[in-house]
């Protein structure tokens, strides 16, 4: 600790200015309601004896910002001292990145009225000619995908901006990468449906009766075979009203090759 305190106060006497507080990049990106359907309400579809009528997957998809970004292409930061501040590096550093190589993010700080990401690019012990094991950061601007003209090290208290930092090419982007996770979302209150995945297949015709097989997935698509249903409609003059939870079809012909229906309704026509 007194090693951090001494290299922090020499870079205040060098101008290096004060210290910034980190912010956590711990902010979820807005969910999104996912519908997949291999239907359209009030459109003509033929399915063969074994295929499905129906297929639906309706989801609640969680989406957050991901804690590491990557270069588009390869690139180096150059990293220098602060004039007469040699500290933590003595002969600054450079530190080379490959397209598509993942980056840290270490949160984000306000500088100039602008939100900087935190690049970890080097661990002082991890270099040579190193005096003390400090993260040395690189600041990215998302918006501008510009590199702040210092870099920057962590201290317990916040971030030291310091030195002279550049990167070549100049003009090299980061993805923010971003990750995705499905919520069965049955437990919350705001949502008003749970996570749906199933299929309804067409199992032929014998006796005036169509046959089907409706089945139930989880949201890794395992079969949920507790769910499974076998389904029998009468049909006459080989037409049938179908009616099966919120999806209703009309059937227009059906054979113990093929079926041809239209669905008249689902849970988007319903009014809530």
């Amino acid at each position: 600790m007194k090693q951090i305190l001494l290299i922090l106060a020499a870079m205040l006497l060098a101008g290096c200015g004060t210290l910034y507080k980190i912010t956590p990049l711990n902010d979820a990106l807005p969910s999104e309601i996912v519908d997949e359907r291999n239907y359209e309400v009030g459109k003509v579809r033929t399915a063969n004896v074994g295929a499905s009528m129906i297929t639906r997957r309706k989801y609640i998809l969680d989406r957050w910002v991901a804690y590491k970004t990557s270069p588009d292409k390869n690139c180096a930061f150059d990293v220098y001292n602060h004039p007469g501040v040699e500290l933590p590096h003595e002969e600054g550093l450079i530190v080379n990145f490959k397209k598509g190589d993942l980056i840290q993010l270490g949160g984000h700080i306000t500088l100039e009225n602008r939100k900087y990401l935190l690049l970890h690019i080097a661990v002082g012990d991890s270099l040579p000619n190193a005096r003390y094991n400090m993260a040395t950061y690189a600041l990215y601007d998302p918006e501008t995908h510009q590199i702040y003209p210092k870099a920057a090290v962590k201290a317990r208290s916040g971030i030291a901006v310091w030195g002279r930092c550049a990167i070549n090419p100049i003009g090299t982007k980061f993805e923010t990468l971003v990750r995705e996770e499905v919520r069965m979302n049955k437990d919350l209150a705001k949502h008003v449906f749970t996570y749906i995945n199933y299929d309804i297949t067409y199992n032929g015709s014998s006796n005036d009766q169509i046959n089907m097989v409706y089945r139930e997935y989880d949201k890794k698509d395992r079969a949920r075979t507790a769910f499974f249903q076998n389904l029998t409609y009468q049909v006459k003059d080989g037409k049938a009203q179908i009616r099966f939870r919120d999806i209703a079809m009309d059937v227009q012909k059906v054979g113990n090759q093929s079926i041809t229906f239209v669905v008249t309704e689902d849970d988007s026509t319903v009014k809530k």
